[in-house]
């Protein structure tokens, strides 16, 4: 599994890094084909957004959440 992550207006951190890498994983248990992940990461007038696209095989998978807090 390939995992890229982007931050847009946000700095990177080890912490915010690991958080999503084990969240990432849990993938693993439902997709048994190679995948590619990218995660990105912005902040937009105190609105923290999170975006997974993930690319199985021949099915792409986009998820979007945002919230007031990162985690």
């Amino acid at each position: 599994m390939g995992l890229h992550i982007t931050f847009k207006n946000i700095e990177s951190t080890d912490a915010i890094k690991n958080y999503i890498e084990k969240k990432v994983a849990k993938f693993e248990k439902y997709i048994t084909y190679p995948m590619e992940v990218h995660a990105i990461l912005s902040v937009s007038r105190g609105e923290h957004c999170v975006e997974l696209t993930c690319h199985a095989e021949y099915q792409d998978m986009v998820a979007t959440a945002k919230s007031d807090d990162l985690y």
